[in-house]
């Protein structure tokens, strides 16, 4: 999915779905079944446009869920819990260590970031401001 909100702040990387499914889609990535993974380096993967997969059967955080709770587990349960809440993600210690120093996440229910990006063009993207701004994420 192409996003406006993405294309407007200059986002390096695209936004994420993460949907709750019993089947893995073709061709999606995943770690080996009875292997560990973090859930971080396939989000990673999923924001360069790859399909993936994750399964309770293989993933599991070493830092104790300082990423993926932050990036993926609190949005979902606010998701179950019909909630429109944000979190901005990756800020504990144990996950800030091995990313980029300019990579964080803000992680919304897809619900309220459809209601987003269908806002998008009459936010204040479109203001002479902004512009000025986007001329400094160049």
């Amino acid at each position: 999915m192409k996003s406006k909100i993405a294309e407007a702040i200059k986002l390096k990387n695209q936004p994420v779905a993460v949907i709750l499914t019993d089947q893995k889609p073709d061709g999606a990535l995943m770690f080996k079944e009875g292997r560990w993974g973090c859930v971080v380096a396939l989000i990673n993967a999923a924001s360069k446009g790859k399909t993936v997969a994750l399964s309770n059967a293989t993933v599991v955080c070493q830092g104790g869920h300082a990423g993926c709770g932050q990036s993926i587990g609190n949005v979902l349960a606010a998701s179950e819990r019909g909630s429109r809440e944000c979190f901005i993600g990756m800020t504990d210690p144990s996950a800030r260590k091995v990313l980029p120093a300019d990579i964080m996440s803000f992680s919304i229910p897809f619900k309220r970031f459809l209601e987003m990006e269908e806002n998008a063009d009459k936010s204040f993207f479109h203001t002479g401001t902004w512009q000025t701004i986007c001329q400094r994420l160049d």
